[in-house]
């Protein structure tokens, strides 16, 4: 069976992720023991290894994350269909692969944990990120987020991918403390954004937010197929 040429010139990824999860693990468990050792009296932090594994798998795919591969797999006379169709299929098994990796680490810091500190529980329901449904819904839509970031740095360059994870991480920062402050009876701007956060999530069920998320992919399938299709290819 002939190896397709997409894959061959990103073999290696699947390396890099291990090594970047294992490393990245190793400082997770540190940051707990010191935590525990210096400050927390309870010895119930969360397992910060295993979320560092995790974030770990979001970095791994984000080596992806340029137009070298697709440009080496065209070069090397792959068609773009067929880097369509093995791109997200490569970014799927290198999904489920940290998604494994990160299961093992976790129930190896839980086990160091019960033996270090005796009746020690997680902070956070880690093991609920490991359910099956989670996994596989996860893993597809992050090859399809890799596919459409992939997509506009082949449109934008790197501007392009820099402004989403710009908004991405501005988010993440930024939304909490505005929920918290709102909560907290606050009448900041920040407050107001946390308002508006939690008006348009009671807007819509479980349901209804999943359809939007799929129907966001799909949009984002359908606009990363156009882009590499046309995308420019040069030496």
């Amino acid at each position: 069976m002939v190896i397709p040429k997409y894959v061959r010139a990103v073999k290696k990824q699947f390396l890099y992720m291990l090594w970047l999860q294992l490393g990245m693990f190793v400082i997770g468990v540190a940051f707990v023991i010191i935590i525990n050792g210096l400050f927390n009296e309870d010895q119930d932090y969360a397992c910060m290894g295993t979320l560092m594994a995790l974030s770990g798998l979001i970095a791994g795919e984000a080596l992806q994350l340029n137009n070298v591969d697709f440009r080496l797999a065209v070069l090397m006379g792959e068609t773009r269909h067929h880097y369509l169709l093995w791109k997200p299929l490569v970014a799927l098994v290198a999904a489920l692969q940290g998604w494994l990796t990160a299961f093992c680490l976790y129930k190896l810091e839980m086990l160091l944990y019960s033996v270090v500190y005796p009746g020690y529980e997680s902070g956070l329901p880690v093991g609920a990120a490991f359910k099956w449904p989670v996994v596989l819904l996860s893993a597809v839509a992050v090859s399809i987020i890799c596919l459409f970031l992939g997509a506009l740095y082949a449109k934008f360059g790197p501007k392009g991918t820099m402004t989403v994870w710009l908004i991405f991480w501005s988010g993440c920062m930024l939304i909490p403390q505005g929920v918290q402050q709102f909560q907290s009876g606050r009448t900041s701007l920040l407050a107001k954004l946390g308002w508006l956060t939690l008006t348009v999530v009671e807007l819509l069920t479980p349901a209804m937010w999943g359809a939007v998320g799929g129907a966001l992919l799909l949009c984002a399938l359908a606009f990363s197929v156009r882009i590499y299709l046309r995308a420019e290819v040069r030496m």
